[in-house]
């Protein structure tokens, strides 16, 4: 209980909890070992996690993410110097297989904008929420943490620019401009939140939750929202597709590396490579002079 009071108010996440509490729950179900202390031995940790892959027939994916839920409640012991070591950072991270990186063109973007905005089976104020979400991720490029920190107050009072502050950069701001389309959509949102006697919610988070008074969207029910969208439309999409395709099309536009990190805020370089899923465009021009050898 004390860890999850303490890591719901300074860093973690109510779904981050919800994983964590189902990999102890399940250690203690299914092994030997039973107390923290007998988790300070790395090597008999390390056994354990193993014969629990084989039993089980974890993938290495699986096993990583049970050992990463481990290290955040062995993190918390040490930070409150319940125990002195960390023992679960010296079991070896197995190694996972590359990982596919789809990505979204163009008209498929237009697509899902099309789609979101003639949704008949939909109410109202959901069809705007939905709409103007991916609006915004589209414009924004933000990460789907960011846009889930947006409130009321981060649009300006005339409704045409929009502040979001960094997840990784909490203390950066970031200011954009908001497309006729886009103030349109929210203008319609507020109409709707207003005449359903929600539009103080709006103060909290942007994005109400429509099952739920005084609740708001999560990343988990975003999540969902892809899956409905996928389904519909019989194709992959997720948020991050959005910013993969962003920075894709950025590459094919000859910006400059530098200025898509910056744009979209990534600490380190190496990341802003990895989100351009085109790179034959970028290449075409070493490739052309090949070809004519």
């Amino acid at each position: 209980e004390e860890f999850i009071s303490l890591s719901l108010d300074f860093w973690k996440s109510p779904v981050t909890l919800q994983w964590v509490h189902g990999t102890m729950r399940f250690i203690l179900r299914h092994s030997d070992l039973l107390s923290i202390e007998s988790w300070q031995d790395t090597l008999k940790a390390s056994k354990t996690l193993s014969n629990l892959k084989k039993d089980r027939g974890w993938s290495n994916v699986t096993l990583n993410s049970h050992r990463k839920c481990m290290n955040t409640y062995f993190i918390f012991l040490k930070r409150f110097k319940y125990i002195n070591e960390n023992p679960i950072m010296d079991i070896i991270k197995m190694p996972e297989p590359a990982k596919n990186m789809p990505t979204l063109s163009l008209h498929d973007v237009k697509a899902i904008l099309w789609h979101l905005m003639f949704r008949s089976n939909k109410s109202p104020i959901e069809r705007f929420r939905n709409l103007l979400f991916i609006q915004i991720a589209v414009i924004t490029w933000a990460r789907p943490k960011e846009l889930l920190s947006i409130k009321a107050d981060s649009i300006s009072s005339d409704r045409k620019k929009i502040c979001i502050n960094g997840a990784k950069q909490k203390w950066k701001e970031r200011f954009y401009d908001l497309s006729n389309q886009v103030q349109e959509t929210l203008s319609s949102y507020f109409t709707e939140a207003t005449r359903l006697w929600r539009y103080n919610e709006l103060s909290n988070n942007l994005f109400i939750s429509m099952s739920n008074r005084n609740q708001w969207w999560t990343y988990r029910w975003v999540n969902k929202f892809c899956q409905r969208i996928s389904k519909e439309m019989k194709m992959n999409v997720s948020m991050y597709m959005f910013r993969r395709h962003a920075a894709t099309e950025l590459f094919a536009n000859s910006v400059s590396i530098q200025d898509i990190q910056i744009f979209m805020w990534h600490n380190r370089l190496a990341t802003t490579y990895r989100y351009n899923c085109n790179s034959s465009r970028n290449t075409k021009k070493c490739t052309d002079i090949l070809g004519k050898w």
